[in-house]
């Protein structure tokens, strides 16, 4: 959210009617356009316990560095979403052999390790607290672990999907597996399940965005960028923790995850001092 007065109603109506703590995130610039950071003291007052623009990436590096110093100033969490949109956009698989054959617009995993590496670089000249809300490329853990080594106040968290699912899942067309980032390659899928194990990333997330019928429906190519219902995100969770105790195979390949102590599918874990359980309802006004 981006207006106080609907953060803080938001904030009430969750707490008289929600069974669990639902905490609100509020936007990082206004309209998430990347323009013009929000008020961030003033939602943070209103019960904001984080800052994000969800899957939209802030290109102006002068906007996002204002808006990191500033909450690092009042000890807010920032949300990136690390990923070049110029390399990214309109992508519906990672690119590849079998998206050549499938005739997809692809993306290159080096889109995300350089969005990372300049919300890293941003994290170091800011001093700022950064959770880097998807990860899943290999090539992009090298640079998240200097940075941990090097004691930047940075988390990460990769999706259940990424974690489960692989780019072939998006054969024969399958437009409900067009997400985005796209799903990468068993390789990939292989280096964040071990990440997930060593702590190297700290939690995983549902990242669903829920979509009408008729957006599901549609061709794969005019059809939004999202998983949109979480539902799956449970079974694939059993699949992968069950067994916490050896090795499990999960849809046909390693997870091997022995750390279920410490995660939870659809929560991103102490990042404010409170268990966060989110989904991004980017079709939701002021969101």
């Amino acid at each position: 959210w981006e207006k106080r007065a609907a953060n803080k109603d938001f904030v009430r109506r969750a707490r008289e009617a929600a069974p669990v703590n639902v905490l609100p995130m509020a936007a990082l610039t206004k309209g998430r356009a990347g323009r013009e950071m929000t008020e961030i003291g003033f939602l943070l007052d209103a019960g904001a316990v984080a800052f994000t623009d969800c899957d939209h990436v802030v290109t102006e590096s002068k906007v996002f560095a204002r808006a990191l110093a500033y909450a690092r100033s009042l000890g807010a969490l920032v949300l990136g979403h690390p990923q070049d949109p110029g390399l990214s956009a309109g992508a519906a698989a990672t690119s590849g052999k079998f998206a050549s054959l499938r005739g997809l617009p692809a993306v290159s995993p080096m889109a995300e390790r350089m969005g990372l590496d300049r919300d890293i670089a941003m994290v170091e000249m800011t001093g700022a607290r950064y959770h880097a809300d998807q990860i899943t490329a290999a090539r992009a853990l090298p640079p998240l672990e200097r940075a941990k080594e090097n004691g930047f106040d940075i988390t990460a968290g990769t999706s259940i999907h990424h974690l489960t699912l692989n780019a072939l899942d998006v054969a024969d067309y399958r437009t409900f597996f067009k997400i985005k980032p796209p799903l990468r390659d068993e390789e990939d899928r292989l280096a964040i399940a071990e990440a997930v194990q060593s702590g190297l990333i700290d939690v995983i997330s549902s990242m669903h965005t829920p979509q009408d019928e008729e957006s599901k429906r549609l061709r794969l190519r005019p059809r939004p960028l999202a998983l949109s219902r979480w539902k799956p995100c449970c079974p694939r969770r059993c699949a992968c923790f069950m067994q916490t105790s050896s090795r499990y195979h999960s849809f046909g390949a390693r997870c091997h995850l022995t750390r279920p102590n410490g995660l939870a599918c659809l929560a991103v874990a102490w990042l404010s001092g409170r268990l966060l359980i989110w989904s991004y309802l980017t079709r939701t006004r002021h969101l």
